[in-house]
């Protein structure tokens, strides 16, 4: 029996022995996340997206107001749109008070002064006098894709009006 238990013992002991390698030299380790893995490399990280002037796309004419009245438009003139492009020039769709459209092709520039400014011209062609060589002075966000652009306009010798348009994005 005690022969037994001395053959396990040698047995048990060599068997251990030879189950370490001699390559096990180093300590086991945690990686360090702040050193470089060769031929790994962290992605480039994405730019944010460019903001949008909400000027930018075409707009339907919704409302006008003169001292803050309500001038009537009809279904008709509410057909009429403007684009306005990333480059700076707009585009006019004139529909008159009958429903005719108007022929030929009205445009004209924009450009955003800053802090809700905007300067709109248009050429001498179109008749919307709301757009015609105008610095307004406030552009208003009232909801999701309607805004309201007002301006002062003041003659020679004659009172100041408050006009302004509302329009709806198409």
């Amino acid at each position: 029996m005690k022969l037994i238990k001395q053959l396990l013992l040698v047995l048990l002991v060599s068997t251990l022995s030879l189950s370490c390698s001699s390559d096990d030299s180093t300590p086991y380790s945690i990686p360090d996340p702040n050193t470089e893995t060769p031929g790994v490399t962290d992605p480039e990280p994405e730019p944010e997206p460019e903001q949008k002037d909400i000027m930018i796309g075409t707009w339907n004419i919704n409302e006008l107001y003169l001292n803050d009245y309500a001038l009537l438009l009809n279904d008709c003139e509410k057909q009429a749109t403007i684009t306005f492009n990333e480059d700076g020039t707009l585009k006019e769709h004139i529909v008159e008070y009958d429903c005719a459209v108007r022929e030929g092709e009205f445009t004209g520039t924009w450009k955003n002064l800053e802090d809700n400014k905007y300067q709109i011209r248009v050429d001498k062609l179109s008749n919307n006098g709301y757009f015609n060589d105008v610095d307004y002075s406030t552009l208003e966000v009232i909801e999701e894709g309607k805004i309201k652009l007002t301006q002062q306009i003041q003659h020679e010798g004659e009172n100041s009006y408050i006009l302004s348009v509302e329009l709806l994005k198409k």
